[in-house]
């Protein structure tokens, strides 16, 4: 004779088939989340490849923004403002000039001299060129960078608004002298007033794209330069020492000159 509790005997049986899917089902997303995860992040080998690889970009960057270069141009390269022909020229980089390549542009490498901008790749060589490599002086507390030969070291002087660049080296020695003077629109009759009877002329050599005037006085001290940057006056001279005067030196100091 039946009991009133048989019909409910094949619920254990239900009851396990419910925890054997449900175990199933959750094992079934586990795996799906370790390989959706697997996928989207890459295996370990994967990850340190790819650290790795972005490592080395990374380092290829830093060490090629620090990278040296020379100007192979025998007439000078044009630094411009930007990697085009039609672009201002900043200044003329002199052959042999030591440049820091920071980043390349195509034709173009955006260098560092004594200013900032593009120069033709082409004209740029790894290797120093033959005769006497160029560098370019920026030191704290100078207002300038300029350049100057290899062979000379470079040391400033400087009291108040006046500043004395002294080169030594090889057989000579020599520099120049800066003076400045601040709130000036222009330089006007400054040379008239301040120097009356000596023979005016125009600049002989350049003081870079970022001058707004120049003249060139013929004073009973020697050679005198008025250059107006901005809105600073600087009166420019030779340095006259025991090894007598680097003209020459200081002409393409001259030349290469920039306000910093």
């Amino acid at each position: 004779m039946e009991t009133a509790s048989s019909p409910q005997e094949p619920k254990p049986r239900l009851k396990k088939l419910l925890i054997f899917s449900a175990v199933v089902i959750l094992g079934l997303l586990l795996i799906s989340a370790v390989y959706f995860l697997f996928i989207q992040e890459g295996s370990p080998k994967t990850r340190d490849k790819e650290q790795k690889i972005a490592t080395q970009e990374a380092q290829s960057k830093t060490e090629s923004k620090f990278s040296l270069g020379y100007v192979t141009a025998q007439e000078g390269l044009n630094l411009r403002e930007e990697p085009s022909l039609e672009a201002n020229i900043i200044l003329l980089l002199p052959y042999g000039t030591q440049v820091e390549i920071v980043a390349t542009e195509e034709a173009w490498y955006l260098i560092n001299a004594n200013a900032q901008g593009f120069v033709a790749k082409e004209f740029i060589a790894s290797t120093k060129p033959p005769g006497t490599a160029l560098k370019v002086f920026k030191e704290e507390g100078s207002p300038f960078n300029f350049l100057y030969p290899e062979i000379y070291q470079v040391s400033l002087k400087q009291t108040d608004n006046v500043y004395e660049y002294y080169f030594t080296g090889g057989d000579s020695f020599g520099g120049f002298r800066v003076e400045a003077e601040d709130g000036f629109a222009t330089i006007g009759n400054y040379a008239l007033k301040n120097y009356p009877g000596s023979a005016k002329g125009s600049c002989a050599v350049q003081f870079a794209a970022s001058r707004k005037e120049c003249e060139q006085l013929q004073t009973a001290n020697g050679t005198l330069y008025l250059v107006l940057f901005k809105t600073t006056l600087h009166k420019i001279s030779y340095l006259k020492t025991e090894g007598g005067v680097l003209t020459d030196i200081n002409n393409l100091v001259f030349y290469s000159l920039v306000v910093r």
